[in-house]
């Protein structure tokens, strides 16, 4: 097969000679998608529940093939041989070859198959070849799950991208988009299979349940039956992967079945369908019956939706385009990693980006990490339901000899130190890589908004995309040399990244300031042209409204207090002078400098006043340490993080910032909009925000110098509220016509660095 082993480390050929997280699997199938192999056009390739089950529309999708095609042959991945022979009588048998997910066999089908179906997620490593029909009827998952996206949701949202046709009404593919995140962001073909079913003996109740529904239990069916009065027979459908749970029951267990090609044997005597979930109803083998929703509090509702059917045979499916409906893009595609969606400036930045975006005329495109903590899982909520967030879900697909490169590339030698053969190599993994993410999508741009990840920096650095853009949210050389517990924190991963710079159209820094300190630290790495400015958005609305939200504030002993998922935090009283910090408790925000300036400040003035921090860092047990030292734990507020950091920013008498370098700290932005007085010291990022017309809010980058204006501003009665006006909206407006007009090279008409 043309492996080169002779340069992997003892390690990479132990992993491949055991198949150690299927490293052997995934590059063999590697060398066979990237052999000029061709595709059998008398060859399908089917699976169903990933291999585990055999769903109703894959089975009677085969049977049809076997009918009306004489020299089809058909490869099917099943474990589950019980079902198989249960499916499928035995003349159809001897036209289906059963292979094993994962064998050689199997990738083998699935790299020379013309035709492929599945009804959920493919492996990991699979990328629809040219050429190739693939359908998904998504059957496997579709109106099962309903509360937090899935893993095998988001493994099946990747599975749809490598799909070009799918086999489901309108409803059913508009419920997929809007349940998997995608939207239209590229072309599909829509149709439905031939479904002629009627009830001849309707006696049976179906109870159609999706996962984790509250019907969970012999108690609480028989409640809902009573209560809906239903008569007759009683069957639970569920999926296959609930059935163990389900036949537990003791009264109910006996009359449970799943929701596979099984259904075939009792559907002529279905009387009624029951269930809590309105895409299982919409299926059109229900289209005959009776349909029932089952409403949050258990009770029914007539469920009618526009009933689709179909004619067409799977012969028209398979051989003619015309049958299929075009569901088309017509949009530019933006992907973008911002950067796991942790709590820092650059999230907050990309989620306003998404309620700014004109999204009739761009998708907006998140591509990112699968799994989040719960601080991350909230801010990627955050994110405006119109753009998509693509989940990145298994391995790189290596050939063995390109996976050295790839890892030099990401390792401290860095790109410039690859040999010609060596970055054509670790260019085609990453390249691979975004075609195994998002299928054939289009990419008009593609932007590394975090510009701190070697791998997500390289996925867009190689893309196939018209525009590529680097964003520079701070001071890239300051942070390069910032320690945090003695150690330089980010000089292990930026000069590899630094390395990548020549591959983008343009290097955005976030401050005209920023961009001048980023050009000329940092202009080995680039052409002086590429380094430009655009200025992040925010979202005025949600800026002004929350401030504004008194909706879960409660007053508790004289004190009024914000309530976030049952933990109280103290607000602070506006008829006192309190000062609000907000930012990520690290060296380059230097908290620990504003606490000595407040114990300063606060000792010359001899008046009560309150420190608020919100945020949290790497850095926040020292600060509290020093707090505690200071003796002035009744007089700092350590909030952490909140959802509504405008409510206290509305109530402060003073903004206070002593960031050490900043890229365009959007706080100072967002306290602006809702004209507070600002302390800020005078460092290139902040000075990029303030500028000469809110240059008396900059003060030397000391402890005297913040000391010194706090005292100032009491003693000038210049607190609570700012005399200098900000234009928020045209800020925006201004922000984002830069915006457009970088992602558009041709016709960008901001600043660039001029040495």
């Amino acid at each position: 097969m043309g492996k080169n082993f002779s340069k992997l480390t003892d390690n990479q050929l132990i992993q491949y000679q055991n198949n150690d997280k299927k490293v052997k699997t995934i590059a063999d199938y590697t060398t066979l998608y990237n052999q000029p192999i061709p595709l059998k056009e008398n060859l399908l390739f089917a699976e169903s529940y990933s291999g585990n089950y055999l769903s109703y529309s894959i089975v009677q999708f085969i049977k049809q093939v076997i009918k009306e095609f004489k020299n089809m042959k058909v490869v099917l991945s099943t474990t589950n041989m019980q079902s198989f022979y249960s499916a499928f009588s035995e003349k159809e048998q001897k036209s289906i070859y059963v292979v094993k997910r994962d064998s050689y066999k199997y990738i083998f089908a699935l790299v020379q198959s013309k035709f492929i179906i599945n009804d959920g997620d493919f492996p990991d490593y699979f990328i629809s070849k040219k050429n190739q029909i693939v359908i998904n009827t998504a059957e496997a998952f579709l109106g099962f799950y309903t509360d937090e996206l899935s893993m095998f949701e988001k493994r099946s949202q990747r599975a749809i991208l490598q799909s070009d046709y799918l086999l489901m009404t309108d409803f059913e593919q508009q419920k997929l988009f809007d349940r998997i995140k995608l939207h239209n962001i590229k072309n599909f073909y829509l149709s439905i299979m031939k479904c002629n079913l009627a009830s001849q003996n309707p006696k049976w109740n179906v109870i159609f349940l999706k996962k984790n529904s509250n019907l969970d239990s012999d108690q609480q069916l028989k409640k809902f039956i009573k209560v809906n009065k239903i008569e007759g027979k009683v069957v639970l459908l569920v999926h296959p992967s609930e059935l163990k749970f389900y036949k537990s029951l003791a009264d109910f267990g006996k009359y449970v079945r799943p929701f596979d090609y099984s259904i075939v044997d009792f559907l002529n005597n279905i009387k009624s369908v029951y269930s809590d979930s309105d895409i299982l109803l919409s299926k059109n083998i229900f289209n005959s019956f009776d349909k029932f929703i089952i409403l949050e509090n258990q009770t029914l509702e007539n469920y009618s939706p526009v009933l689709q059917n179909s004619s067409h045979t799977v012969k028209d499916l398979l051989t003619s385009n015309k049958i299929w409906n075009e569901v088309s893009n017509g949009k530019k595609n933006i992907i973008i990693y911002a950067g796991g969606f942790q709590n820092n400036g650059v999230t907050t930045s990309a989620i306003n980006l998404s309620y700014n975006i004109d999204y009739k005329k761009y998708n907006l495109i998140y591509i990112d990490k699968s799994k989040y903590d719960e601080s991350s899982k909230k801010n990627v909520s955050r994110l405006n339901k119109l753009s998509t967030l693509i989940f990145r879900t298994g391995a790189t697909d290596y050939l063995m000899e390109e996976r050295i490169p790839a890892s030099k590339l990401q390792a401290v030698e860095g790109y410039d130190s690859l040999s010609k053969k060596e970055k054509s190599y670790a260019i085609n993994v990453f390249q691979r890589e975004l075609v195994r993410l998002l299928g054939n999508t289009a990419i008009d741009v593609a932007i590394d908004f975090s510009g701190y990840v070697v791998f997500w920096t390289s996925i867009m650095a190689f893309s196939t995309a018209k525009t590529k853009l680097i964003y520079q949210h701070n001071d890239m050389y300051a942070e390069l040399t910032k320690i945090v517990d003695g150690k330089l924190k980010h000089a292990n991963k930026l000069p590899q990244v630094f390395k990548l710079y020549k591959f983008f159209d343009s290097i955005v820094s976030v401050g005209k300031k920023t961009l001048e300190l980023n050009a000329e630290h940092l202009s080995k790495y680039g052409n002086i042209s590429q380094y430009k400015y655009v200025a992040n958005s925010i979202v005025v609305d949600d800026i002004l409204s929350k401030s504004r939200d008194n909706s879960n504030v409660i007053s508790l002993n004289n004190h009024d207090y914000l309530e976030e998922e049952g933990i109280f935090k103290m607000l602070p009283d506006i008829d006192e002078f309190n000062l609000v910090n907000i930012g990520r408790m690290g060296p380059e925000k230097d908290q620990q400098k504003l606490v000595k300036a407040f114990d300063k400040a606060k000792k010359e003035l001899k008046i009560p006043m309150k420190l608020f921090i919100l945020g949290s860092g790497e850095l926040e047990k020292k600060l509290k340490e020093q707090v505690s030292m200071l003796g002035l734990e009744s007089d700092v507020v350590f909030v952490g993080q909140v959802a509504n950091p405008y409510i206290f920013l509305k109530r402060a008498s003073l903004f206070v910032l002593s960031s050490n370098h900043e890229g365009q700290p959007m706080v100072l932005l967002e306290a602006l909009t809702l004209e507070k007085p600002i302390i800020a010291t005078d460092i290139a990022g902040n000075r990029s925000v303030l500028g000469d017309d809110y240059s008396d809010c900059l003060v030397d980058n000391s402890v005297i110098g913040i000391s010194d204006r706090i005292v100032s501003l009491y003693k000038e009665n210049k607190i609570n509220s700012s005399n200098v006006f900000f234009d928020s909206n045209k800020y925006n407006k201004d922000a984002m016509s830069l915006f457009y007009s970088i992602i558009d090279e041709d016709n960008y008409k901001g600043h660039k660095y001029e040495s």
